[in-house]
């Protein structure tokens, strides 16, 4: 465990960086939302995450997250809940879809505005800017679980490309 100025440290088993606080009664502000852009920038513009919560076996779990524009990310979904998404800076957009990858909703969140996704939804986020967000749910993370990937998610590059484009037509048209 890597230790550094803001009393954090690294999970070496996460998928993507992530850090937690070694004081649970820490303020997360300012200085946390720099280190995490500082970061990705040193470290080939990553997705990273500060956790709020104690460890990957909390009931309930508190990220701040930062995540560069055009990133992709699968559709999924949780069947035991949905995911918060609370905008710090910049401007993230969210995608329901239905059984069969049809857009039943879509949003783009901004600054100090709030989205839930209900529980057994598809669905995916997409950073239209550099963003950072809050993100909460519920439940012990279990990477095996926890998200539920659809059979039509893309899989490859150019199933990727194709989707990203739709997703961004379907926020035009909306």
């Amino acid at each position: 465990m890597k230790k550094n100025k803001l009393d954090i440290w690294k999970d070496n088993k996460a998928k993507t960086d992530s850090f937690y606080l070694n004081n649970p009664y820490t303020k997360v502000g300012k200085k946390f939302i720099t280190f995490l852009k500082n970061y990705s920038r040193k470290n080939n513009n990553c997705d990273v995450r500060v956790c709020v919560h104690e460890g990957p076996n909390s009931v309930h779990h508190d990220m701040i997250l930062y995540q560069k524009k055009g990133n992709f990310y699968k559709p999924h979904k949780h069947n035991h809940c949905g995911d918060t998404y609370h905008v710090i800076e910049g401007k993230l957009a969210c995608f329901l879809f239905d059984a069969k990858g049809n857009i039943t909703y879509s949003c783009i969140i901004q600054n100090n505005e709030i989205f839930k996704t209900p529980k057994k939804v598809y669905h995916v986020t997409s950073p239209i800017t550099d963003v950072v967000y809050h993100e909460s749910k519920s439940g012990k993370f279990d990477r095996n679980k926890n998200s539920i990937f659809p059979k039509w998610c893309p899989a490859s590059k150019n199933e990727i490309k194709n989707f990203k484009e739709r997703l961004i037509k379907n926020l035009k048209n909306a």
